[in-house]
């Protein structure tokens, strides 16, 4: 009998959280195998490596920044000392402003954040501001393809790197760790990052009174283990670009952003998709990535691309990073959540886990997953929900329907566009032709079911109502296809998850389409408008579809979205809620909207 290799922790994928993990396990004296199935798409080998103090619209810094990055200086400076090789560039970075909209917003952070940027006198030629910028010199980029080779040579010195494409189906679960082709180890964590979030689904009939179609679905289980990790992915394009004539001293953001390589070639992105989440460059993301640049780099500078490349990277929890142990098997873990800030997050993170897997501290209670999505009880005050949420939670005694309607009323407008996206018997149909003035206005109701009792029941309140039938379109098809069927950017979009009222209840809402569905109506979302979505956890399928929701909801990135959860006084576990998105910076809902509610 082959004698069984012992280890104490196997790693599954060699990317920044893998590799970053190794290295501290090693430098630990602990015995790793790490497992790579060499994806040449994964987010690792794509990424700028990008270091970043003031990020996205509201010009914040990250999670744990001040402690991340000296963690992340002396991380790779360490490495460098070891191997010679460096990874690791400072360089400033110009954030220029495109609006005096974006300028007026810092001037409400200069105090606040003097310690990562400063305001700018002038930009180089070639670069188009009326606004102004400001510099952030602590700005860095991190070479990530280098970085990853220079661990691989490490991990072949410790023969610890075995190239495989990885399945939980071939692990054992032992008593105390676990068997994976005859290597044994006390833990196995794994670092996959998107790839290891594909979500878990079971051959099923699919269908409901909401908008999913009636075909057969199965895929592929990859994540038997952490299929309940609420996530969403971003599938991101990234162009090299050739360009001549501007100062490579710097890293420009604006629309888009431009980061030096040397002899004037540049990385430049990114494009975001929701929706195909694979490897493959397209047209679209390219003209996406050239348009935004174009509007802020003077004409005639010529953009030439040499090389274009894709990667999907996972969203976790408000884009913070987090370790997780299996629920019934502590052996099984992951780290995961790392997004665009991998660079800097990755060396600290994963210095901290490999301190827990050794013994020498307790996990960092806001790092660790499953305790984050432990809920405070009613009681409690909005700033503690705050500390456990990424939304706002308001308790209400009044109809969570009359709380969705005084919120979208306060915000639509007569003429605009509005999308009921599960039509049932026609009432929140018919409340929103009320709020575009259908039949005084140009405003248009867009509708969907799959259930045809269901469109002609909204078609018959409808008329009754007197709607001319051509201020609306009710759609025999799948929620999912919203953003097909407007042209413009509609004003608010509603959801009343669940089954058909006195219809057939096997025919319900299903996880898969709902998330495309959400995906979709935040793309088609205007400024100020308001995403509603009703969650039923009361029934079967309702609570796994009502828990994904919210963890899509809670992963919005709160520069673009104000959300918050409604619920009744006095809750429980299968009590429905009300979840709100607003897209922008405008208040969503006036005081007396809530407070008079009973």
């Amino acid at each position: 009998m082959e004698k069984l290799r012992e280890v104490d922790v196997i790693i599954v994928g060699q990317g920044l959280a893998g590799s970053s993990l190794a290295y501290e396990l090693i430098k630990r004296d602990q015995k790793v195998v790490v497992i790579d199935r060499q994806d040449e798409g994964s987010s690792s080998r794509v990424a700028a490596g990008l270091i970043t103090p003031l990020t996205g619209k509201g010009m914040n810094p990250a999670w744990r920044q001040e402690e991340y990055l000296s963690k992340a200086i002396e991380h790779y400076q360490e490495l460098a000392d070891k191997t010679g090789q460096c990874v690791y560039f400072p360089q400033p970075v110009l954030r220029v402003f495109s609006s005096q909209k974006e300028r007026a917003k810092w001037l409400t952070k200069k105090g606040e954040q003097d310690r990562w940027a400063e305001e700018v006198d002038s930009l180089p030629e070639p670069i188009l501001s009326e606004h102004g910028a400001i510099v952030m010199p602590d700005g860095a980029w991190v070479d990530t393809l280098a970085y990853l080779s220079v661990i691989r040579g490490l991990l072949v010195e410790h023969e610890a790197i075995i190239n495989a494409d990885f399945k939980q189906s071939e692990v054992n679960v032992l008593n105390d760790g676990v068997e994976w082709r005859g290597i044994v180890a006390r833990k196995i964590i794994l670092c996959q990052g998107a790839y290891g979030l594909k979500k878990q689904m079971h051959t099923q009939a699919s269908g409901h009174s909401n908008g999913e179609g009636g075909d057969k679905q199965a895929c592929e289980q990859q994540a038997e283990w952490f299929g309940d990790v609420i996530h969403r992915s971003a599938k991101g394009e990234i162009l090299t670009l050739k360009i001549n004539g501007l100062d490579e001293s710097s890293r420009y953001h604006a629309q888009g952003w431009l980061a030096p390589r040397g002899g004037n070639h540049w990385k430049a992105g990114a494009s975001y998709d929701w929706q195909q989440l694979n490897s493959e460059t397209t047209a679209e993301g390219r003209d996406q990535i050239l348009t935004r640049l174009r509007s802020w780099i003077k004409p005639g500078i010529e953009l030439e691309v040499v090389d274009h490349a894709a990667g999907v990277r996972p969203i976790i929890r408000n884009s913070r990073p987090v370790v997780g142990f299996h629920k019934e098997h502590s052996q099984l873990g992951f780290l995961n959540g790392l997004g665009s800030k991998g660079a800097l997050m990755a060396p600290a993170v994963a210095a901290h886990l490999a301190q827990h897997l050794c013994g020498e501290c307790a996990l960092d209670e806001e790092l660790d997953y499953y305790r984050s999505l432990s809920s405070p009880a009613a009681g409690d005050s909005t700033k503690d929900c705050e500390l456990h949420r990424a939304m706002r939670v308001e308790i209400i005694t009044g109809s969570l329907l009359h709380c969705a309607h005084r919120i979208i009323s306060s915000v639509v407008k007569h003429g605009d566009t509005v999308v009921d996206a599960t039509l049932g018997n026609g009432h929140d149909t018919l409340f929103l032709a009320g709020c575009v003035g259908a039949g005084k206005s140009d405003g248009l109701v867009i509708g969907y079911d799959i259930q045809p009792e269901a469109l002609l029941a909204t078609r018959e309140r409808l008329e009754t109502a007197g709607i001319d039938s051509s201020c609306y379109e009710l759609h025999e098809e799948s929620h999912e296809m919203l953003a097909r069927n407007s042209a413009k950017a509609v004003a608010a979009v509603m959801f009343n998850l669940g089954y058909l009222p006195s219809g057939d209840k096997e025919i319900i809402t299903l996880v898969d389409s709902t998330m495309r569905a959400l995906a979709s109506a935040a793309k088609k979302l205007s400024q100020g408008g308001v995403l509603s979505v009703m969650c039923y956890p009361g029934h079967a399928g309702g609570d796994s579809e009502a828990l994904t929701v919210k963890g899509w909801f809670e992963s919005l990135d709160t520069d673009d979205y104000k959300v918050t959860m409604y619920q009744r006084q006095g809750a429980k576990a299968t009590t429905p809620y009300l979840l709100i998105a607003k897209k922008g910076d405008v208040p969503y809902i006036v005081k007396t909207a809530v407070a008079d509610l009973g």
